[in-house]
Order: C-alpha cells, then sequence, then structure tokens
C-alpha cells in the first residue's frame, strides 16, 4: 500500500509539473504575455508582393532554343550566394515559345522538355574544374532544397525565378562553372558572393 501511494503522489507531482510547463515561454499570467501578442499585432506588415527581376542583377545570360523548334528560353543567372556552409542559386527563366500564344502558359513539363531538362533539381550542377568537383543541388526528406517545379506555370514571355541550395565549396574559388542542361552551353566563372 504504501508503493502505492509513492506512485500516486509522484504521478500527481509530474502531471503538476507538464501541466504548468505548458504555458510556455512569456505565456502565463503576470508575465507580459499579453503586451507581447498586442505589440506583435500592431508592427507594421509589408504589402504582398512578387519578386521581381531587376535587369541589374543579372550577371550573365543566354538564350536557347531547341533544334527544330522557335521555342525559345532565356536563361539569366541572378546571384550565387555562400552563407554558412551553403551557397544557394538563382537563375530566371524567361520562355517564348512560338508555338503558344502570348496569353497562354507555359507548365514546368513543356519548360523542361524545352530546355532538355529531366527535372531542375537534378540538371542544375556547379562545378569546380580546378579541383575537379560538382556540386548538386542538396536533396532530403522531403525532397530537394529548392524552389517547387511541380505547379510552375508560367505565362509566355513572363519570368520566373528558381532557386537552389548546394553545398558550399570544399575548397577557396572565387567562382564555379554552371550547367543548366546537357545541351546547352555552360556558362563559366559565376562569381561567388560571401
Amino acid at each position: 500500500m504504501k508503493r502505492l501511494a509513492l506512485f500516486s503522489a509522484s504521478a500527481v507531482m509530474s502531471l503538476g509539473l507538464v501541466l504548468t510547463g505548458c504555458v510556455g515561454a512569456g505565456g502565463g499570467e503576470g508575465s507580459g504575455g499579453e503586451e507581447n501578442q498586442d505589440t506583435q499585432q500592431q508592427q507594421p506588415v509589408d504589402d504582398p508582393g512578387v519578386v521581381s527581376v531587376d535587369p541589374s542583377d543579372i550577371i550573365i545570360e543566354q538564350t536557347y532554343t531547341k533544334a527544330g523548334t522557335q521555342d525559345s528560353t532565356k536563361v539569366s543567372v541572378l546571384s550565387l550566394q555562400e552563407e554558412g556552409d551553403f551557397m544557394t542559386l538563382r537563375i530566371a527563366f524567361t520562355p517564348t515559345f512560338a508555338s503558344v500564344a502570348d496569353d497562354e502558359y507555359i507548365d514546368n513539363w513543356d519548360l523542361t522538355q524545352q530546355l532538355d531538362m529531366s527535372a531542375f533539381e537534378s540538371d542544375i550542377v556547379l562545378l569546380d574544374r580546378q579541383n575537379l568537383k560538382e556540386y548538386s543541388v542538396i536533396r532530403g526528406e522531403p525532397g530537394a532544397m529548392a524552389s517547387s517545379t511541380g505547379d510552375v506555370e508560367i505565362l509566355n514571355g513572363s519570368t520566373w525565378v528558381w532557386w537552389g541550395t548546394f553545398a558550399k565549396p570544399q575548397d577557396e574559388v572565387a567562382t564555379l562553372d554552371l550547367r543548366v542542361s546537357d545541351m546547352m552551353p555552360e556558362f563559366t566563372d559565376i562569381p561567388i558572393t560571401r
């Protein structure tokens, strides 16, 4: 009986600790939690918007036309930014398809086919030729560390910005080469911004 009483007392104490721990940081009465909520609600909020491509942000670009078609896509490298152990590459794609009306949308599948790619996450590669190394988009669960491409639809003649995250170079290099597709000429000497 003594064991049961000790067990019951410790269970009650544990339950009490769990319940008092549910209040969270700064959320209990008299802790100022209400003040923090009011302050957060009063902070100005920016209007929603769309990331635009400033022509001065373009490092280099090329237009690729698939053989046997008049469908072309301008591919513009915007940035290769190193942050900590990672690099983020931003590329703008502007499809101009003669086979599609100006007011029609081009989906991800059509764009990758026009660029002779299988998928953005697997085809786009950064190359360190000096040290014989290749960097691909980081993959893991639930998927690649890159912008979603599954539901992308771009108005013919409009621009879509893709980004992907790569491991930072293992060696001290100032530039990397970029392969977007096996059929396109590679971009060379893309500067790494640190």
